[in-house]
């Protein structure tokens, strides 16, 4: 992705999928993979709280309705199916806490 724009890369690594449906993809091969490394490195992936930000997004430039701007969804998407969710989809954290901490900002003044 070159300054938010998609198309020559989904070209490449996903050709013939939208814009959408090629971020989703990318993301999951991504978050899942690094899943795999804590994993393998000996941490427990549902005891690690990870939050998705402007750098997993591609960093700088956020041109309203360009393509990265309006691929967030299918970002935050990957990003929770695949470090977040069971391997029968289910949200891991659904019913839990992380210590005495909320999984989710949901209910608090960060909302």
């Amino acid at each position: 992705m070159v300054n938010g724009i998609f198309p020559p890369w989904i070209d490449k690594h996903f050709p013939g999928l939208s814009t959408p449906e090629a971020v989703y993809r990318a993301g999951m091969n991504c978050w899942t993979t690094l899943r795999s490394l804590f994993s393998e490195s000996g941490y427990r992936y549902d005891k690690i709280l990870v939050a998705i930000g402007d750098h997993e997004l591609d960093d700088n430039y956020w041109a309203p309705n360009g393509s990265k701007t309006l691929s967030v969804p299918q970002f935050r998407n990957s990003f929770t199916d695949s470090l977040y969710k069971d391997s029968d989809g289910k949200y891991i954290f659904e019913n839990g806490f992380i210590g005495t901490a909320p999984p989710t900002p949901y209910g608090t003044p960060f909302q």
